[in-house]
């Protein structure tokens, strides 16, 4: 699956950063957009306050990042799909383990 992902490393190692277009198929971004929703609904709620940032904490539109998400077992599942690893080992050129998903909402830039 990675020899798929190698053509992005050139940019990546350029910008520190690169866009893969379509890299999730409509199911697998609906059951993430999904599971993002209720995470921020039922167990952002319940964390301590450096589990999220916001530009105005009395304002949960303004969630800017989120962290320590593998206290949800969805999160801590997903930490392990296969397709997020190919992607980072073809970009990074090295075996890579991911420690737990992250959350920004920042464009580059």
């Amino acid at each position: 699956m990675s020899d798929s992902y190698e053509k992005y490393k050139p940019a990546f190692d350029e910008q520190g950063f690169v866009v893969v277009r379509g890299f999730l198929d409509q199911q697998e971004l609906a059951e993430l957009q999904a599971q993002l929703a209720r995470y921020v609904r039922e167990v952002l709620p319940t964390l301590p306050a450096t589990h999220a940032f916001y530009v105005e904490r009395s304002r949960p539109e303004t969630l800017k990042q989120m962290q320590h998400m593998t206290g949800d077992a969805f999160f801590a599942s997903y930490a392990r799909h296969p397709k997020w690893r190919a992607l980072a080992e073809a970009l990074l050129g090295e075996p890579a383990h991911c420690q737990g998903p992250e959350w920004f909402n920042k464009l580059p830039g």
